[in-house]
């Protein structure tokens, strides 16, 4: 069965999480999909992100450099949803990084990094439709004037990623025309570049990366457009033994 979540409000609502509340003893409470969850720190409890700063201006190949070194710093670890194991962050033209360190999961289903309070601000595992075909899939909202990061680390990799990727149809009733870009990289291999133009349907594509084949490599996709309004925008990836061309 796919996994299934309540319905996306949407910005226009501006449905929010509510913020942290501290209590004295040192714990702090997050409403989390309606249910309460303890977080049990000796440090205060100041945000969803931990903020870097990277150079001015960061290239891609910096950005997906950073997340590699991020990435390399954390255990190893093979439980949980996928997602769990990725870095999340958001890139600013000034080059602060706003890595997310808030992860949640719902039995080990519908993984959920948060980046800030409001609902769209995050990157989470959830069943979405676009042109009323329902796919299990990654949430991905960019931010118009930043680049949203997900690397995902130890990918086995193959003769190519089957990428299946678009903006859902709540997003697509907006008076946007903006699309979506995604570069994908594997290791510090620029590999392809897609466009989720502001259509209805998902698109698979297959990025190449035969000469890469055989190798375990951070997979890193760097999300962006140039108008956030209701880019609801939804990625999942496979290796494939399928040629890309």
């Amino acid at each position: 069965m796919g996994r299934r979540q309540p319905p996306l409000p949407t910005e226009a609502s501006n449905a929010r999480l509510p913020p942290f509340s501290l209590r004295g003893d040192g714990r702090g409470d997050i409403k989390v999909w309606g249910a309460t969850a303890e977080i049990y720190t000796r440090q205060e409890v100041r945000c969803l992100v931990k903020l870097e700063e990277l150079s001015e201006g960061p290239s891609e190949i910096e950005i997906v450099q950073w997340a590699a070194a991020r990435l390399a710093e954390r255990p190893v670890s093979t439980e949980g949803p996928r997602l769990r194991r990725a870095l999340v962050a958001r890139i600013t033209p000034d080059g602060r990084a706003s890595e997310s360190v808030f992860f949640m999961d719902q039995r080990g289903e519908s993984g959920c990094w948060k980046l800030g309070s409001a609902y769209w601000d995050s990157v989470h595992e959830t069943e979405a439709s676009s042109a009323g075909r329902v796919e299990d899939l990654i949430w991905a909202h960019p931010d118009a004037g930043s680049i949203l990061l997900v690397a995902f680390p130890d990918v086995l990799l193959d003769r190519s990623l089957e990428i299946t990727y678009g903006i859902a149809d709540s997003g697509l009733d907006a008076e946007n025309d903006a699309g979506v870009d995604v570069l994908v990289y594997a290791g510090e291999t620029s590999v392809g570049r897609l466009e989720a133009p502001s259509n209805p349907g998902w698109r698979t594509d297959r990025v190449d990366t035969a000469n890469l084949r055989g190798r375990r490599e951070v997979v890193s996709l760097l999300v962006s457009t140039s108008d956030s309004r209701y880019r609801h925008f939804h990625f999942d990836f496979v290796t494939s033994r399928r040629s890309a061309k």
